[in-house]
């Protein structure tokens, strides 16, 4: 198996070492008779120890089993690949289940925001035409960061169904949401401390129209999922 992809080749190793394949791999080639195990843990143990699994420098994945008999230890090595492609194709049609899942949640959750905001913005007083004094407040810094924040949380969500919580990947994942998410504070802290806490029309209008934005964005992930 070639992967150039540092995190998907720590995905395909995952799914290798999985104890869902594994114990295809048992039923499959009766293991447990063939190991003379009583429990499947037995024969994946087993067959985990007989088993080398590596990652190249060039993303290679090379995978030898060794055992006595040159025929049968070929046919566990191409099951290694078979399995893996069916395991891989169940994986993804879960992952997008997770991820449509997850982007209907944060739809919904954010058409509630950008009510609270729009209802915020009316109470306030402020004059319809007046939105269109502020156009550029938009596409500010704070509707791109969180943008980003939400693109990084669909990511992971996603990797969930096949990477381990301490893998390299979800935590390199995690480290850059946290990282985003403070970039977030401080932007917002300092722009309370700039405006001395005034709630002016143009930061109700501008976290109105960061709410819409974030709003349009897991509306059309949500239906790029849906395809």
């Amino acid at each position: 198996v070639r992967d150039a992809n540092t995190n998907n080749a720590e995905q395909v190793v995952s799914l290798l070492k999985s104890t869902t394949l594994l114990d295809r791999m048992v039923e499959l080639h009766d293991l447990k008779i063939y190991f003379k195990s009583e429990l499947n843990k037995q024969a994946r143990d087993n067959l985990s120890r007989r088993t080398k699994i590596k990652v190249e420098n060039d993303g290679l994945i090379t995978l030898k089993y060794t055992g006595p008999d040159p025929l049968f230890a070929a046919e566990i090595a191409n099951s290694y690949v078979s399995q893996l492609k069916i395991l891989t194709s169940e994986f993804a049609f879960s992952e997008a289940q997770r991820r449509r899942k997850f982007l209907e949640l944060k739809y919904e959750e954010t058409k509630i925001e950008v009510s609270n905001a729009l209802a915020k913005l009316k109470n306030s007083g402020l004059d319809i035409e007046l939105f269109r004094v502020y156009p550029e407040l938009a596409m500010g810094s704070i509707a791109n960061l969180r943008e980003k924040i939400a693109e990084k949380e669909i990511e992971i969500k996603s990797s969930e169904t096949y990477l381990a919580a301490n893998s390299i990947g979800m935590k390199t994942s995690r480290s850059e949401l946290v990282a985003l998410k403070q970039q977030l504070r401080l932007l917002l802290n300092s722009e309370k401390s700039d405006r001395a806490n005034k709630d002016d029309y143009s930061n109700l209008y501008r976290d109105y129209k960061a709410q819409e934005e974030l709003l349009k964005f897991y509306f059309k992930e949500f239906e790029r999922a849906r395809i």
